[in-house]
């Protein structure tokens, strides 16, 4: 039993760390919106990647915390056991010392008898019926005490369990959080990247609609008589306001999706403090069980236990700063690239639906200040 909790734990420790996702995040900030589309693809496997290992490291966690539990049962029962034995024990005890102060009478008599020259009392048979009592009675002592050793030994045992599943409880603890911590950053370089790219696009629109502009300036001041080119211009800046619109549009579905996620995400960082507090309730439980095991051990005489759990209360409450979420789930990721995904094949069917490439493009950057600030008020919450 304590050698499958020791591999659970080694099975843990001997996973190699995941690069840091600031080392991932080198995509072009200034590049082309192609680099920038690459890099925001990149990101979001990077995302599901770090989702999958997230939900692993759950369902190890949860293994350990119910064989966790099965153990406790274990040493309450044990410890039931050990209280039932230590009362026959001290009742065997009481018998025997009766027993033979009931010997020691007998004999004191018969000696007292025997120095006044009396006969002595038929009882030599009562006194060897007490003696045979008193064997009995030892024997069956000894063999308590042995299967109280035996116990002892078994508590021991998954006193030890217990540990290697506390620090195996640990190790998936600390595994969780820096997946939760890498899979916001990777969402927070996510965003930067879209918005540069976004950024970059209307950009590159707007230098586009000025370019149109310049010419349509010079034409008008050339010829005024050029009346079929102007309407030309005219319906391609149409057309340019028009696509600008529908970006201006899918920008803005995507930044709903983007805070739709996010209070999913805050919503399973709350679950997972609850998480946290069942586990730290857990360890008070034990904590309350080994003490009474050692009052136990104490009023019996035998030995304390050799093996004792040491506790970190402050190991695990530490979160990183700005409220960053400790637990989102695998399907708040896939169904955000899902969503990214659909918004981006729309931009793309919109793009490729327009009459010219080279015609412009203008998007506006929708400020999120406002909605920064309301996030930052409700981690802090």
């Amino acid at each position: 039993m304590s050698d499958h909790g020791h591999d659970g734990s080694q099975h843990g420790s001997s996973r190699p760390d995941p690069p840091s996702p600031r080392s991932e995040i080198s995509g072009p900030t200034g590049g082309t919106p192609e680099d920038l589309r690459r890099s925001v693809v990149a990101l979001r496997r990077r995302v599901l990647r770090l989702s999958d290992d997230l939900r692993l490291a759950t369902r190890r966690a949860d293994e350990a915390v119910d064989r966790n539990r099965e153990h406790v049962c274990s040493l309450e029962s044990l410890e039931m056991m050990c209280a039932t034995q230590g009362r026959e024990i001290g009742r065997y005890r009481a018998e025997v010392h009766r027993l033979r102060e009931e010997r020691d009478v007998l004999q004191s008599s018969l000696e007292s008898d025997r120095i006044i020259g009396l006969e002595p009392p038929p009882s030599a048979p009562e006194i060897s019926a007490l003696e045979a009592q008193i064997v009995d009675l030892n024997r069956d002592l000894d063999r308590r005490s042995d299967e109280i050793r035996h116990l002892q030994a078994h508590i021991d045992d998954l006193s030890q369990d217990r540990g290697h599943l506390e620090s195996t409880i640990r190790h998936l603890t600390s595994e969780m959080t820096k997946a939760g911590g890498e899979i916001l950053d990777l969402q927070q370089a996510n965003h930067d990247l879209d918005r540069s790219r976004e950024d970059a696009e209307i950009l590159s629109t707007q230098r586009t609609l000025g370019l149109l502009q310049s010419d349509l300036a010079a034409h008008r001041a050339r010829s005024a008589s050029d009346k079929v080119r102007l309407q030309t211009l005219e319906g391609d800046m149409t057309r340019t306001r028009h696509d600008v619109e529908v970006a201006q549009k899918a920008y803005a579905d995507r930044e709903r999706t983007i805070t739709e996620n996010q209070a999913q995400i805050r919503t399973l960082s709350r679950d997972l403090g609850k998480v946290v507090r069942e586990r730290d309730a857990l360890r008070h439980e034990y904590t309350a069980a080994f003490q009474r095991l050692t009052s136990i051990s104490a009023t019996i005489g035998a030995p304390p236990p050799q093996t004792q759990l040491r506790l970190d209360p402050g190991s695990d409450t530490d979160q990183p700063a700005g409220g960053i979420p400790r637990s989102p789930s695998a399907e708040t990721s896939g169904s955000e690239d899902l969503g990214a995904d659909a918004s981006g094949s729309k931009r793309s069917r919109s793009r490729s639906s327009s009459p010219s490439p080279s015609r412009p493009q203008k998007k506006r950057s929708v400020p999120v200040e406002a909605e920064d600030e309301s996030m930052e008020e409700e981690d802090e919450s």
